[in-house]
């Protein structure tokens, strides 16, 4: 995907800020109208080179943490789309698995080479909600994480 001048040096600034990735993909996808998949967007940070920053600390912040007690890390939430990671990869695939959607509907998923992802549908003509696909997204780079990718 090629990006203008303007757009590299936004996405840079986004970063440097301390922006997520998911709210970095809002950005992309709401204000650019990009059509690109989170995981694309992951990609396409690495291809640029571009790297996520810890958000920046005012004087004023450090000393509210000091004043105030470390609350403790909030847990995870659950996703409502649960996603799996086969042992024995598709032939032809780098990685594939399955997935689970909010509905209860089951499809296959596998990641080509190219970082594209497929989704093979268990019932015919189905297509997940557009929530569904980005929790999809991150719950599939969570699951990607844990097995080693």
């Amino acid at each position: 995907m090629d990006l203008s001048t303007e757009q590299k040096a936004e996405l840079k600034l986004w970063l440097d800020q301390g922006m997520t990735l998911t709210e970095i993909y809002k950005k992309v996808t709401d204000d650019w109208k990009l059509p690109i998949t989170y995981m694309e967007l992951r990609f396409l940070i690495d291809d640029l080179g571009l790297n996520f920053s810890e958000p920046k600390k005012t004087a004023n912040n450090e000393n509210t943490k000091a004043q105030t007690p470390e609350l403790p890390e909030e847990p995870k939430l659950m996703h409502s789309v649960n996603v799996t990671v086969d042992k024995v990869v598709r032939p032809g695939a780098l990685a594939s698995g399955s997935v689970t959607f909010s509905n209860g509907i089951s499809a296959a998923w596998q990641l080509d080479q190219m970082g594209r992802i497929g989704l093979i549908p268990g019932k015919e003509g189905y297509k997940p909600s557009k929530e569904d696909i980005e929790e999809f997204q991150i719950a599939l780079e969570e699951a990607m994480h844990k097995s080693g990718f």
